[in-house]
């Protein structure tokens, strides 16, 4: 295998952070990270099963590492807090940004990162891809909704603020992201280039303020977005007068600026989102594939180029387009300019901190503080989660639900969400569910119900119903990430007492008048044992 590590790999891997393949390091994989070791590690819900594994995973990775390249790697994942919580088999589901928020109890927020934070570090991590620094300012944005930590500027200022410190005090770094300001558009940006239709200027108005507080306040990382400020522009992420111009030179930003997935259909020429390659084949995915655009994202401005597959496909991927690549990297500029990128990186892997695991109690120390960090945790949340308190996440209109039985509504994709499924089996656990299934994966969905219109079209939502008692009521809980029809929730939700507008809290502008709407702001563990405590009352 190290006989296929050429030149281009050598030359790329310092600006890299790439994904692996599963839950363990495959030979090659070993080979790989010893050859040619990346600068950082990402690793998905594809690589975690339980608290120990993922401790052994990432001792291994930073050994193998450490002793390839002299430094320490960054070890990262997506761990925001809801539905984007890519650790929740090791160390669960905590709650999503806009839930963890209030202005009048900002220790909660405090609370939850440095808990998460503690965690991570305690599982081998050195870097969580967060806090989202968006301002929700798009209703209909499918992908950043509760991610962030509200609609005014001024409020998520401070709780970005406030989460960078708590990343700091327990050894995590921190990343602002999706530079220059995500919030405000209106489509994904994993399966299309979203337009935001401001120039820098409006952006100052809104969109930059976060992150200006963020780097303030010493912001560890910055994650540039793949959406174009105008029609026919580049992605922001590729656009030198927005990562060099912008975030380097006029917002003085001096730390480590990433891309976010190089796969995303918003970095793409042709907007088709990357396909996994077979790397032993040699196979390609066309000619729109992330080692095309990696020279346009380094001249930008950034320093590390995130590409989410695993290693093995990354680096067939950039063995493909070795002479492509080589010859771009021929420009004396780029080359001065990955100089002063390899310097920001390893000034930041040399601030990682000791392994945590490597204390005097070692794996199963580590093992037994996340698990103890947890159970503090879920009593730390439970206190602010209380019915008819003001500071609340949990917000109930019209009284708490009646005697319900759960109902759930959501598309494909949010039924088949690790997060929503765990989210979907603690409620039903917290009713005594006496099924079969032995864990969300194994969650039985199978009765799924396709929901049409009155005149028969299908609407791309389904319900699923597990628990039926006769002369029951039932409560509606949406679970939807993306806005979902108006008139049909609408004319769905008119048949409950009560619904619970879990995925977005925007959805209770669409209910009928009347009735109990619970609003959770995200989907995440503490939300649904208190939506099970508020129906075990009654069933």
């Amino acid at each position: 295998m190290q006989g296929s590590i050429s030149d281009i790999h050598r030359r790329l891997a310092p600006s890299l952070v790439t994904g692996l393949a599963g839950t363990g390091l495959t030979p090659d994989e070993r080979e790989m990270l010893s050859a040619a070791p990346p600068a950082g590690v990402i690793l998905f819900y594809r690589n975690v099963e339980s608290i120990e594994q993922l401790c052994r995973l990432t001792r291994e990775i930073r050994a193998i590492v450490e002793e390839a390249s002299g430094l320490p790697p960054l070890i990262m994942a997506d761990h925001e807090g809801g539905r984007i919580s890519v650790l929740a088999r090791a160390i669960g589901v905590p709650p999503s940004q806009m839930a963890a928020w209030n202005p009048r109890s900002a220790k909660l927020l405090d609370g939850i990162v440095a808990s998460t934070a503690f965690k991570m570090r305690h599982c081998g991590f050195n870097l969580n891809l967060s806090p989202v620094a968006d301002v929700a300012s798009e209703p209909l944005n499918p992908v950043i909704g509760t991610r962030s930590f509200g609609e005014d500027a001024v409020s998520v200022c401070k709780a970005v603020s406030i989460a960078v410190n708590a990343l700091a005090r327990e050894g995590i770094f921190s990343c602002l992201k999706h530079f220059p300001g995500h919030g405000a558009t209106a489509f994904d940006s994993h399966l299309t280039l979203p337009v935001i239709g401001k120039n820098v200027e409006q952006l100052r108005e809104i969109e930059l303020q976060p992150f200006i507080a963020g780097i303030e306040i010493g912001a560890d990382t910055v994650m540039t977005a793949h959406f174009a400020l105008a029609e026919g522009g580049p992605p922001a992420s590729l656009d030198r007068g927005i990562v060099t111009g912008l975030l380097r030179e006029s917002l003085g930003f001096e730390g480590v600026i990433i891309t976010d997935a190089l796969e995303m259909a918003g970095a793409l020429p042709d907007g088709v989102a990357m396909k996994s390659i077979d790397p032993a084949a040699g196979e390609k995915s066309g000619e729109a594939v992330p080692a095309s655009i990696a020279a346009r994202a380094l001249v930008a401005g950034n320093d590390l180029l995130l590409m989410s597959r695993p290693l093995e496909e990354v680096y067939a991927e950039l063995a493909a387009h070795a002479e492509q690549l080589l010859e771009a990297f021929r420009d004396p500029a780029l080359e001065e300019r990955m100089k002063m990128s390899a310097q920001r990186t390893v000034s930041l892997r040399k601030k990682v901190s000791e392994p945590a695991a490597d204390s005097p109690g070692g794996l199963r120390d580590s093992v037994e503080k996340v698990r103890q960090a947890c159970r503090d945790e879920s009593v730390m949340a439970k206190s602010y989660f209380l019915d008819g308190d003001a500071d609340s996440p949990v917000k109930i209109r019209g009284g708490p639900p009646g005697p319900a039985l759960p109902v759930f509504l959501g598309d494909k994709a949010d039924f088949d969400n690790y997060v929503v499924r765990r989210f979907i089996f603690r409620i039903l656990e917290g009713l005594g569910w006496s099924g079969q299934s032995a864990g969300p994966e194994q969650l039985g969905l199978n009765g799924l119900s396709p929901v049409r219109t009155a005149d028969g079209r299908e609407t791309g939502l389904y319900i699923f119903e597990p628990l039926r008692r006769p002369s029951a009521r039932r409560s509606l809980i949406l679970l939807c990430r993306k806005p979902p029809p108006g008139d049909v929730v609408r004319e769905i939700a008119s048949a409950y007492g009560s619904v619970v507008a879990a995925g977005r809290p925007w959805d209770a502008a669409l209910l009928p008048p009347g009735g109990s709407v619970v609003l959770t702001y995200g989907i995440y563990d503490m939300a649904a044992d208190n939506l099970a405590e508020m129906l075990r009352e009654h069933v």
